[in-house]
């Protein structure tokens, strides 16, 4: 059908022209052109709300929807894919098979079953519910294994495998001997696949040729490993594996459980309900049915009560992909049945938003997100194969944040094939934020992030980690350069079954000399080691709440010993400094500079200090109740710097003295967003904390977007007062006369390009301007004491702020930490300027340049790079924006 009459159709059942009515059997992608041909013919006036909606029912795409840069909205008019009510339209990856298709095994195939299953076992030709050959898995599989993946009435039904689910030992194998050892504690690289001894002559009934893989942790365990075996020898139970694995293959403990593992893709196996095989050369699907109205605990919302729906999920392309886009969104939709990559990513966009939508029963990740203030709120995530959740952008270099939140979410079991890495949420770049969501039920980790100044706050994490040992709930690890996040007001519990498991198993753990991030406010319960500080420096513990964990702070100096010799975080470069390769190298990242030496001043003083060493961490406001071995697990080099325990904390032996939640006394939920406007209205600054916890600003002039969100913050004494702080309401202060400004400065290039000096104003005007004045109190994230001022002007035309940091006592002022940021999408056209500042450099502020910083201005002071000594109060001068005429 052409464009022009796919229109015509569709607006016949709208609205108006920009109204879609889509119903079960319409060509999505015809209707994306559709839309792009009216609005290239201005059917759609520019500007004008599109939204397309999907009528009730059951829809299969037969290829991706791409919604590009061409198909997106505006802020007061985004595009919205959408069902007029959750749960009524399913969008549907797989290919339902009849029950009536599968008829009993006869011949040599039911001669390879048990006894038992003979009679239970079904087999249909699914050759016309194939939508392409799917290859046999490579010898090593990393990731989650090729589809296609079966699965009965919402639930994944389970590749026929030795031992059974329900066997001893939680459905795991061991083996007794490895006749070929390869493995970690040798030389931790394989050189040859190894050849283990299977402790009976089970493997002897079963078809090789075919193709059996072993899955399982085989010598670490935060690892688990796929793998073919090549050959058996049932003389000898040796079974020679196809490949090398990623750590080899060990022998007994390392250092936690024995090796285990389990055979999988075995027809011989097939022995239990909800057992499967395919044999992919005939074509042939094997089943033990479930009766039809069966339904296990992690059955989808989506497959009706009753039913009986058998699908075949597949490996098939994105079902949606947004990309360059801005404004998009898509909402109340359910993705079903997949065994591809990813079923929506968001790649390079800003602004686009995935709300109120369910992702069941896929092989790969729901959603990925990479670019500007996105957004995935109010989702469902169940039944995933691996990784489930993923978050990237902004600029570590730069120290700039993306500001991508993933927000009131709930993801449940996952990571059911990819056992470990198998990530709920991943968290990369900088400035992107996890807050308020639900994690659980999964064998590793429920969020992992890496890169700098995350904000992860107000999420539950349960029963996770119940597979993998020596791993967290919340990780980080191997990179002394990720610094500056926060995990805040979380709830982890119940990640060890046994006192066994609790030993394997923490909380948070920041592994290998990983440093520098904050944990504050959160409550551990039945959470193994509950903080785990693994050599690193410059991490702060506060105000948490520790019940019946094994240990409640655990602190080791592994940077002086065995870590030592890797290639991780403790790297020594060129210069003899020891810090992390990968950042110092592929970032380009110097943290002798601006904006990193006024973000971590401490950075600095810590590479220069024993940097093996765990010092210059904070423990303190802490409660802790019935820890099982001890409430601080230090070990000999953490306890040279930090001594057997920590001032300021509080152990409780009495259950009933116990706090009912953290000691905290302020919540990130306490942040006030303030809107100060202009003596005429005209001008509005509007004074946030963003989605990763950065205080910013905006300025609008004359309905015109100035400046973009732009970080703000100052670092007095090692603290950044733009991160962990909530803004509170701005005190009125009455309106001013802008003489100062008169006699101040207006900023423009030097002649080299690198930074920005000041040249004298004398407009005759802008004496007579007058401003409104305010004063924000910022509050410490962990006392709630206010901690500093930013004070605020807005004049008919522009705006100015002034930071001040109380105290008597002579501090070190390392810098601002203040950025200038043009608006999205847009080009700067605003002048910066300045006045107040006291030129008496022994005891006033000394003078500032601006140096490109991202794609706007940051403020530095080249004389003074690593900070300067200040008694009393610390004033610094106004710095304002006044839009280019």
């Amino acid at each position: 059908m052409k464009n022009a009459a796919v229109l015509a159709a569709l607006v016949a059942l709208s609205a108006t022209a920009a109204d879609f009515a889509v119903k079960p059997g319409d060509d999505v992608l015809a209707v994306r052109d559709a839309i792009r041909a009216a609005r290239k013919s201005g059917s759609i006036a520019s500007g004008e709300q599109v939204v397309v909606t999907f009528a009730p029912g059951t829809y299969t795409f037969a290829k991706t929807l791409l919604l590009e840069k061409v198909d997106s909205g505006t802020e007061s008019a985004p595009v919205v894919w959408r069902a007029e009510k959750r749960g009524s339209v399913r969008i549907f990856g797989g290919r339902a098979i009849p029950r009536s298709a599968f008829v009993p095994v006869a011949g040599a195939d039911r001669e390879r079953l048990s006894l038992s299953a003979r009679d239970a076992v079904r087999v249909a030709d699914v050759s016309k519910f194939l939508v392409k050959d799917h290859p046999q898995w490579p010898d090593h599989p990393v990731g989650v294994m090729q589809g296609p993946w079966l699965y009965h009435n919402g639930e994944s039904q389970t590749l026929a495998r030795w031992p059974n689910l329900d066997a001893p030992d939680k459905g795991w194998a061991g083996f007794s001997n490895v006749l070929e050892n390869c493995g970690y504690e040798a030389d931790k690289k394989a050189k040859a696949p190894a050849t283990i001894e299977f402790q009976d002559d089970r493997a002897a009934r079963w078809n090789f040729a075919e193709g059996v893989w072993i899955t399982g942790y085989l010598v670490v365990d935060w690892h688990c490993d796929t793998v073919r075996i090549a050959s058996y020898d049932p003389a000898t139970h040796a079974a020679k594996l196809a490949a090398v694995t990623t750590y080899g293959v060990g022998k007994g403990r390392w250092p936690f459980y024995k090796r285990r593992f389990f055979a999988q893709n075995l027809l011989e196996e097939l022995d239990a309900e909800g057992e499967w095989y395919l044999d992919r050369k005939r074509k042939l699907l094997y089943w033990w049915p479930r009766p039809a109205r069966a339904r296990g605990t992690y059955a989808t919302v989506c497959a009706e009560e009753g039913a009986d729906e058998i699908v075949l999920a597949q490996d098939l392309a994105p079902f949606v992909e947004i990309r360059d886009a801005s404004f998009v969104r898509l909402e109340n939709l359910c993705f079903e049945y997949s065994h591809g990559k990813t079923v929506v990513p968001v790649s390079n966009s800003f602004r686009c938003e995935v709300v109120n939508c369910d992702f069941f029963n896929h092989g790969g990740c729901a959603v990925t997100v990479s670019g500007r203030r996105n957004r995935v709120s109010g989702c469902t995530m169940r039944n995933m194969g691996g990784q489930v959740l993923s978050l990237g952008g902004g600029s570590v270099r730069d120290l700039l944040p993306a500001n991508n939140l993933v927000e009131n979410c709930r993801i449940d079991n996952f990571a059911m094939y990819r056992r470990t890495h198998g990530i709920g949420i991943t968290v990369n770049g900088c400035g992107n934020a996890a807050r308020g969501n639900v994690v659980t039920h999964s064998p590793d980790t429920a969020l992992n992030f890496s890169g700098n100044e995350h904000l992860i706050a107000d999420n539950e994490f349960g029963n996770v980690v119940q597979d993998s040992g020596d791993a967290g709930c919340i990780y980080s690890g191997h990179n002394a350069s990720w610094l500056g996040s926060i995990i805040f007001g979380n709830y982890i519990h119940d990640l060890a079954r046994t006192p066994e498991e609790s030993d394997a198993r923490n909380g948070i753990y920041f592994d290998d000399c990983d440093w520098g991030d904050d944990v504050i406010g959160n409550t551990f319960v039945h959470a193994g080691r509950a903080i785990f500080f693994g050599g690193g420096k410059l991490h702060g513990a506060y105000n948490n709440l520790v019940k019946e964990c094994l240990v409640g702070v655990h602190v080791d100096s592994r940077g002086r010993t065995w870590r030592a010799k890797g290639n991780g975080s403790f790297f020594w470069n060129p210069k003899g400094r020891a810090f992390c390769r990968y950042r110092h190298s592929e970032a380009g990242v110097e943290y002798d500079q601006a904006p990193w030496c006024v973000a971590y001043p401490a950075l600095r003083e810590a590479m220069d200090d024993r940097p093996e060493y765990p010092g210059m961490n904070v423990v303190t406001g802490n409660v802790f109740h019935a820890c099982g071995r001890s409430v601080y697990g230090y070990d000999g080099g953490a306890q040279l710097v930090m001594g057997k325990s920590s001032p300021g904390n509080l152990v409780v032996t009495n259950a009933a003295d116990v706090p009912p939640r953290a000691p905290q006394p302020i919540r990130m939920t306490d942040a006030v967003a303030n809107r100060l406007a202009s003596p005429d209205g005209g001008t509005v600054a509007e004074f946030i904390m963003d989605e990763s916890g950065h205080f910013c600003w905006t300025l609008d002039v004359g309905g015109r977007h100035v400046l973009g969100r732009s970080p703000l913050g100052i670092t007095v004494g090692y603290f950044d007062f733009g991160r962990k702080v909530v803004p509170a309401a701005a005190h009125a202060r009455g309106a001013v006369a802008m003489k100062e400004f008169a006699q101040g400065t207006i900023l423009v290039p030097i002649r080299n390009g690198i930074g920005f000096r000041n040249v004298s104003t004398n407009t005759a005007d802008v004496a007579a301007l007058s401003a409104n004045e305010s004063r924000i109190p910022l509050r410490s994230l962990i006392t709630a004491e206010t901690v500093a001022f930013l004070d605020v002007r807005v004049w008919n035309g522009g705006a100015a702020y002034r930071w001040t940091v109380p105290g008597a006592d002579e501090r070190m002022v390392y810098g601002e930490n203040d950025a200038f940021m043009p608006p999205e999408g847009g080009k700067q056209e605003f002048h910066l300027v300045e006045w107040g500042r006291n030129q008496d450099f022994h005891n006033g502020y000394p003078e500032s340049f601006y140096y490109p910083r991202g794609e706007g201005k940051g403020v530095c002071f080249p004389e003074f790079a690593h900070g300067w000594r200040h008694k009393g109060d610390v004033v610094s001068p106004w710095r304002g924006v006044v839009p280019v005429q």
